[in-house]
């Protein structure tokens, strides 16, 4: 008897996930998303691993408040997944952990040239520069960013650095 009522309780709550899920069936974006994942296996496990790893960096985070590593490696994943905000104030958490992290400055001022803020990018730069002179990420970003603006004696005093 419990077996079979355990089977009916699951065929109901098939039912009703089928039920909740309809709508969703119809959506052009996510059935062109879900043909794109189908025949991209690999990019599917690297969201979902992703995603499950940065479940278990917040978590982590929970438990470590003071711990800018982990809050580094948070900032990373959600950058990886495209939650730019996310890292961002993930990144500034180091930061207020450790406000000569050069990885954090390195990775806030990408942040920046990638959503085309360029001056914040270059204060925060200019501040890397200040802490490590000589540290190579840091001249490379100075580079790369001296050319977005057009300022080549800035790229190569950055690659040569």
């Amino acid at each position: 008897g419990r077996v079979l009522i355990g089977l009916a309780l699951i065929f109901v709550s098939l039912t009703m996930i089928r039920d909740a899920t309809e709508p969703l069936r119809d959506s052009k974006g996510l059935v062109t998303a879900m043909t794109y994942l189908g025949a991209d296996p690999v990019t599917a496990f690297a969201i979902g691993a992703l995603q499950d790893g940065m479940e278990a960096l917040e978590h982590a985070c929970g438990i470590y408040p003071d711990n800018p590593g982990l809050r580094m490696q948070l900032g990373v994943v959600r950058a990886h997944i495209g939650d730019l905000q996310g890292a961002q104030a993930a990144f500034i958490e180091v930061l207020d952990l450790d406000a000569d992290n050069i990885d954090a400055l390195v990775s806030l001022a990408q942040l920046c040239r990638a959503t085309r803020h360029f001056v914040e990018a270059v204060d925060i730069l200019d501040h890397a520069a200040r802490i490590a002179p000589d540290n190579p990420t840091v001249m490379g970003a100075v580079a790369a960013t001296a050319k977005e603006l057009g300022d080549d004696r800035g790229a190569k005093a950055g690659e040569v650095g």
